[in-house]
């Protein structure tokens, strides 16, 4: 997976919305399985850190 590669703070969820290309269901248990701080960061705290949302 991606964090493993890349690490927690460098990696973002993304979809590739409205397209229906792929696994979305499974993906979004992938995530769900990461450690609570991992998940967090994932899911949102980095790109409020990247793109300076406030």
């Amino acid at each position: 997976m991606a964090v493993s590669v890349f690490g927690s703070g460098n990696v973002l969820y993304g979809s590739d919305y409205p397209h229906t290309i792929g696994d979305p269901i499974g993906c979004f248990a992938r995530v769900d399985r990461l450690p609570a701080g991992v998940r967090e960061r994932v899911r949102g705290r980095n790109s409020e850190r990247i793109f300076d949302f406030r």
